[in-house]
């Protein structure tokens, strides 16, 4: 206790916001490595676009970015004022660090949302695309066949019609003409 009454007021005021940043920013990690915390708690809408995207699920004020704002304001202050900088400078150097900090923490946030999938395939994606028949498709829309085609990235057996006078037999070359259904493909033979 001697160590902390030997401090000035202005090093013990950024060693306790360091402090309660740090283990409020500690708690949000192991809450989150044992499957609490996935939404964060946003501080309101300023009108004035403070608040963020709530539909990326980070805004610039909520708990984690102000937890963070307030570790590196209080370690970077008390860091300052402990190699000689006056109090104005160790105050702007706290800022520009805890403000960093949280605009780092956003951009990494909003980073990792937009790698999100849901990981369904929609086939109206594979409409133009060129694939090859894998089962033979009766001709003039008679039945189903098969073809394989790239949908989002994947390789994919999809059903398929054709509106050909002629069966398309396996291996022929396709285009995807259309989507009859959601999981059945019109196509054509690829002249």
């Amino acid at each position: 206790m001697e160590w902390w009454t030997s401090l000035d007021l202005a090093r013990q005021v950024f060693l306790l916001i360091a402090i309660i940043g740090t283990m409020v920013v500690a708690a949000q990690m192991v809450l989150q490595l044992i499957g609490f915390a996935g939404a964060d708690m946003h501080l309101g809408d300023l009108g004035s676009g403070l608040a963020g995207d709530h539909a990326s699920g980070m805004g610039y004020l909520s708990v984690r970015t102000l937890t963070a704002f307030a570790a590196g304001f209080g370690w970077s202050g008390y860091a300052a004022l402990s190699n000689g900088a006056p109090l104005w400078l160790a105050i702007t150097i706290a800022l520009a660090v805890g403000i960093g900090l949280m605009a780092i923490l956003v951009w990494m946030m909003r980073a990792m949302m937009r790698l999100d999938s849901n990981g369904n395939l929609d086939y109206a994606n594979a409409v133009g695309v060129v694939g090859t028949v894998y089962v033979t498709i009766p001709a003039n829309q008679t039945g189903m066949g098969q073809v394989e085609v790239q949908v989002q990235g994947r390789l994919c057996t999809v059903q398929a019609l054709t509106r050909s006078t002629t069966p398309l037999a396996p291996g022929l070359p396709i285009r995807v003409a259309g989507q009859v259904e959601r999981s059945i493909l019109l196509v054509e033979p690829l002249t």
